[in-house]
Formats: structure tokens, sequence, C-alpha cells
């Protein structure tokens, strides 16, 4: 098995946890199984881009391939958000996403 294809288990710092609670996460849980199967990399970063857009930025490794990405995409969503990354991990029969601000990293 790809290690992009391994089940994924997601969390979020408690700093995330406290600023959007434990319904909004679910949005961006959401979003981010979209964008996987086309782009399964290490590192995202999400932030507003303007009304009713997010830019999020993909800066990591490809989890199969390991080549490096620097790509910029933006995504009609109307969910307002404060910057903050996606970090993906693998712990061999698992990836674990974690949600968190750069601040915490």
């Amino acid at each position: 098995m790809k290690p992009s294809e391994l089940p994924m288990k997601f969390v979020m710092t408690a700093a995330f946890a406290d600023h959007y609670g434990p319904i909004e996460p679910l949005a961006y849980i959401d979003l981010l199984k979209r964008l996987w199967p086309e782009n399964p990399y290490d590192m995202y970063i999400l932030e507003n881009h303007k009304e009713g857009e997010i830019k999020i930025s993909i800066q990591g490794y490809h989890l199969d391939t390991e080549a490096f990405l620097d790509k910029t995409m933006w995504v009609t969503e109307s969910l307002p958000i404060r910057k903050f990354w996606i970090k993906i991990d693998n712990y061999g029969d698992y990836l674990l996403a974690t949600f968190l601000f750069p601040e915490d990293y």
C-alpha cells in the first residue's frame, strides 16, 4: 500500500481547538479529503485570500514520491479563517493530520 492510501486520523492543537471549537474543523477535514487524492503532500497552509476564497499553499513532500512541491491554489469556500497549517505525518500504519497555527509549531 502506498503511503497516501493509509487511513488518516485527525488531531488539532489546543489553541486550534479553542479558536474553532469542535464543529468548524469538520469543514476543513472535508476540504482536505477533497484535495488529498490529487495532492497527497505533507504540508498545507490555508489562509483567507479574499471574500469567499481560501488560498491554499502546498509546501511539502509528496508522500509516495518524496518530490517537493511549492504550489498555490485557490478554493471557493465561505469559511473565514485565521491562517493555519495542516501537517501530515506518516506513522507506518496510518497518517496523522495535525491542524495547528504557525505559532504552535
